[in-house]
């Protein structure tokens, strides 16, 4: 850990972080996205983590909910006749755009956290970690290396496959749909 003086390096107990984020820019704060659709853009203002985790934690997520909570006039987006199927496939694309990650990685890690919030919720609070205070990205950066500080360090291998393993219905990074629920995730470690 370059950087590190000699005697924080001893107190940081060594962990493998699998390397996920794609955009570290998401990472430095929150951003707005422009949507271009059907010949109108769409505004989704910047955003705290607070706010895409009111909606992203509900299980299953719901993309048209996202739509309404978070783009300007997003109902109107939701009923514009000339959008089509796309809408899905750019909501997912938004999803990663602003976690900074794969949306797939970025969803299971909101799983976990709400599956283990009694833990991994209060830890991210005692570190600090305010989640109307930064960014998704941010919050799923730190998420993840509190959860693998929590973990035995046998079960974090089989996690992070777990974690990064594109779905089944995603190839060449289009998504079909969104078909696995929190208990699914969750239960395929046990």
């Amino acid at each position: 850990m370059a950087g590190l003086p000699a005697s924080s390096v001893d107190q940081v107990p060594r962990i493998v972080v699998p390397h996920q984020t794609t955009d570290p820019v998401w990472s430095l704060k929150s951003w707005p996205v422009t949507l271009s659709i059907a010949d109108r853009e769409w505004e989704i203002p910047a955003a705290s983590a607070a706010d895409w985790l009111s909606v992203l934690m509900a299980d299953p997520v719901d993309l048209d909910e996202v739509v309404r909570a978070m783009v300007i006039d997003g109902e109107s987006l939701l009923f514009d006749e000339s959008v089509g199927a796309e809408l899905e496939e750019l909501c997912l694309d938004v999803i990663s755009m602003v976690s900074g990650r794969p949306w797939w990685q970025a969803l299971r890690m909101i799983s976990v956290a709400t599956a283990n919030w009694n833990v991994l919720g209060g830890e991210m609070l005692y570190r600090g970690i305010i989640p109307d205070q930064v960014s998704l990205s941010q919050w799923l950066d730190v998420l993840l290396l509190v959860t693998i500080r929590s973990m035995d360090p046998k079960d974090v291998t089989m996690f992070t496959l777990q974690l990064e393993n594109p779905p089944v219905d995603v190839v060449d990074g289009e998504a079909a749909e969104l078909e696995m629920s929190r208990d699914q995730f969750l239960s395929m470690g046990r």
